[in-house]
C-alpha cells in the first residue's frame, strides 16, 4: 500500500541509514558520504562507488513498490545504460540482511534491497557544469550529437501497434502531475507547456501515423 504522497509503507529507513554510512563501502569512518535524491531515486556517493537504489514509491506512472518492481527497474536501467558507458554502470548488488541480523552490500544473506552500483565521476563532469564553467565547445556538441546519433541508430525498432497513440497518454499523465504540483510549478509554466506541447504533437501526427504503418 501506499500513502498519499506516493510513499510505500514499506520502510527502507534501515537501508538507507547503512548505506548512507561509509563502512557499507568498505570505507573508513572519517570518509564523507553524500547523497543525491530525486523523487524516485536515492544515490549515495562514497569515494568511487555511486550506489543507486530505487524509492519504494508507487505513482500513476511508476511503481517501485515492491522488492521484486525494484530489482527489475535497477536491472533495466543496466541493461539500457551500460553497453554505452561501461566505465559508469558496472552491476545490480543486493543489500543483504545477514544471519546476525546486520545489513551488508553483496553479502551472502537474504537480498532485502537491490543497489545499481557505479563508478562515480567527478561532481563537476556534468553537461550542466561544463556549460556554466565556459567548457563546453563545439567539438563537445559534434561528440554528442554522435554519440546520440548512434544510439538511435542502433537501437530496436519498435513493433508496437499503439505507437502513435503513446505520445497523448503520455502528455495527459504529465498534465496530471503539473495538477499535483500547483505549490512549486507556477500555473503559467504549466499552461506553457500544455500549448506548446499540444501544438506540436497535433504538427507532428501527419508524420507519427505514417511511421507506425510503416513499422518505423
Amino acid at each position: 500500500m501506499t500513502n498519499r504522497h506516493g510513499h510505500s509503507e514499506t520502510s527502507q529507513d534501515n537501508i538507507i541509514l547503512f548505506l548512507s554510512g561509509p563502512a557499507a563501502y568498505g570505507e573508513s569512518e572519517s570518509t564523507s558520504v553524500s547523497v543525491v535524491e530525486t523523487h524516485g531515486a536515492m544515490v549515495f556517493l562514497c569515494g568511487d562507488s555511486a550506489c543507486k537504489i530505487k524509492k519504494a514509491v508507487r505513482f500513476s506512472y511508476m511503481d517501485f513498490s515492491t522488492l521484486a518492481l525494484r530489482e527489475a527497474a535497477c536491472r533495466r536501467e543496466l541493461a539500457l545504460n551500460q553497453p554505452h558507458a561501461p566505465q559508469i554502470y558496472q552491476a545490480v548488488v543486493p543489500v543483504t540482511r545477514q544471519p546476525d541480523g546486520t545489513l551488508a552490500l553483496e553479502g551472502d544473506g537474504e537480498p532485502v534491497e537491490w543497489v545499481l552500483r557505479m563508478h562515480r565521476f567527478p561532481d563537476d563532469a556534468l553537461l550542466c557544469d561544463q556549460l556554466h564553467a565556459g567548457r563546453f565547445t563545439p567539438d563537445h556538441v559534434d561528440a554528442l550529437c554522435e554519440v546520440i546519433s548512434n544510439y538511435h541508430a542502433a537501437a530496436p525498432v519498435s513493433r508496437y501497434s499503439g505507437f502513435a497513440g503513446r505520445f497523448p497518454a503520455v502528455v495527459s499523465r504529465l498534465n496530471k502531475s503539473f495538477d499535483n504540483a500547483n505549490a512549486s510549478l507556477p500555473r503559467r509554466l504549466q499552461e506553457r507547456f500544455r500549448q506548446g506541447v499540444q501544438t506540436h504533437l497535433q504538427a507532428c501526427a501527419g508524420v507519427l501515423h505514417p511511421r507506425e504503418a510503416a513499422g518505423l
